[in-house]
């Protein structure tokens, strides 16, 4: 039996690091889909809690829009803001709007609290109680949805993954990172914490 030559030894060095390889990028391709899955599916969380608060937020404005007609400016800011955050499209357009969002809809709140009529109105602070409850799940939600892009990102940069991305058009995703300025989240929640309170007595009290 002869031994084999430098060629075939070559070859066969070949053969061996090519299937090493070839195992590691469909790996690799594996694992850029179960992140990107994750993403996905962690995101649609946040969307569906976003619709819900879109929903809540129209009831509000048509709880507001009659105590508040001598300042029709702030209705019509969160509706406008409401309609963009609405049609924007990708997370950080998204993101944008839910900060305008925010920020109109923070002075709305503040100045409704203001009002009797509504401070004494149970249906309306039952809404805030809900936008409050909600805006949590938001959060949480986010809380989910930031770190398995931050995952997936990392993957799609770093070797074999960027390669494997490349060829197969794997894109990086968007962290949901909304700016509110710190003092019109404290309008929004201007009697928040005393609806919350009410809300949860009176359900404990099985009113």
């Amino acid at each position: 039996m002869t031994a084999p030559t430098l060629a075939e030894v070559g070859a066969a060095a070949v053969l061996v690091l090519l299937g090493v390889l070839s195992a590691r990028f469909v790996a690799s391709y594996r694992t850029l889909v179960r992140l990107r899955q994750r993403v996905r599916e962690a995101w649609a969380e946040v969307d569906s809690r976003l619709r819900r608060r879109y929903d809540l937020i129209a009831g509000i404005l048509d709880a507001t829009r009659e105590a508040l007609e001598d300042e029709p400016a702030l209705v019509e800011a969160v509706a406008k803001a409401r309609a963009a955050a609405i049609e924007a499209r990708g997370v950080r357009e998204l993101a944008v709007a839910e900060g305008a969002l925010a920020a109109a809809l923070g002075r709305l709140l503040a100045a409704a609290a203001a009002r009797p009529a509504l401070a004494s109105c149970l249906a309306f602070r039952q809404r805030r109680w809900d936008l409050a409850a909600l805006d949590d799940e938001i959060a949480a939600a986010r809380r989910r949805y930031d770190p398995h892009v931050l995952r997936y990102d990392d993957k799609i940069l770093l070797p074999p993954g960027n390669v494997v991305a490349a060829a197969f058009g794997f894109e990086p995703e968007e962290v949901f990172d909304v700016e509110v300025e710190a003092a019109v989240e404290d309008e929004a929640r201007v009697g928040v914490g005393i609806d919350v309170d009410v809300a949860r007595s009176g359900a404990q009290g099985g009113i």
